[in-house]
């Protein structure tokens, strides 16, 4: 029970440190998982689904002012400022990005949950990461139509373990001209909605195995420790990437996640 409690806390702080920075929390995670040979029954996509339900949590605690501005009924209907159409664009981004994570639900729980796949993407990720620092304009402040469509339509990539939510939508956001702290606000404000929307999906899920009895209510002290510790290592990760990504490349993440793929794929093969 200690050692699984340990566990939980280890993953934890993995998703927390990982969910924002460009590395990509899945492929850690399924690599953490894999290497350590955690039980998948208590450290599986349900477990995933808890932690990062943390940094969900976090995520939207730092960005709460703005949420709130965004996604009030009386804004969405009538549209004054940027923000608000930003939040129309959002959910029509969260209806697509979702029919696609359904559609593809199955290759997503199934054979892409695997080191050789976190492997590619890490690689894939850090040259589109890259290619995104060395192209990108950064003269727009605040996000039109379609960067705003570009950004989030681009969290599809993120299916793919290692490529990265953040790395992904941050680099097209670039890409369509935003300034670099600009980027990584609609990156993040862009994945609170389509993250819910999945994590609410998850939970009901496991609330119908646990009903069933498919899914031992012994787990749950695991699911609350590695919650807690994603969500407040979270905070601070994500915290800290917010400043430093307003004056600094996001090209140094690149090499790191390049080695990591080497090691990953000579370890496992």
């Amino acid at each position: 029970m200690i050692i699984q409690l340990l566990q939980a806390g280890v993953l934890g702080v993995l998703q927390g440190i990982t969910e924002f920075l460009p590395i990509s929390s899945s492929g850690h995670l399924i690599i953490a998982q894999e290497l350590f040979h955690f039980n998948q029954q208590d450290f599986g996509l349900s477990f995933d689904m808890a932690t990062a339900l943390g940094t969900t949590i976090a995520l939207m605690i730092v960005f709460w002012p703005r949420l709130l501005e965004m996604y009030q009924p009386k804004h969405l209907l009538k549209p004054t400022q940027p923000l608000h159409h930003t939040a129309r664009w959002s959910l029509l981004i969260t209806v697509v990005v979702g029919a696609a994570g359904l559609g593809l639900n199955k290759y997503i729980e199934g054979p892409l949950r695997n080191p050789t796949v976190v492997a590619i993407g890490l690689i894939l990720g850090a040259f589109y990461i890259l290619a995104a620092e060395k192209l990108a304009k950064q003269t727009d402040t605040e996000p039109t139509k379609n960067q705003v469509l570009l950004t989030g339509a681009s969290q599809i990539l993120a299916f793919v373990p290692g490529m990265s939510r953040s790395g992904s939508s941050i680099s097209t956001a670039l890409l369509t001209g935003l300034k670099r702290k600009d980027a990584a606000n609609l990156s993040f404000l862009l994945s609170v909605p389509i993250t819910l929307l999945a994590i609410l999906k998850q939970l009901a899920e496991f609330a119908h195995l646990l009903i069933k009895g498919e899914v031992a209510t012994s787990v749950l002290p695991f699911y609350l420790v590695g919650a807690i510790a994603a969500g407040v290592v979270g905070y601070i990760s994500l915290r800290w990437l917010l400043s430093l990504v307003a004056n600094r490349s996001l090209s140094w993440f690149a090499p790191y996640r390049i080695i990591l793929a080497i090691i990953i794929l000579i370890r496992f093969h």
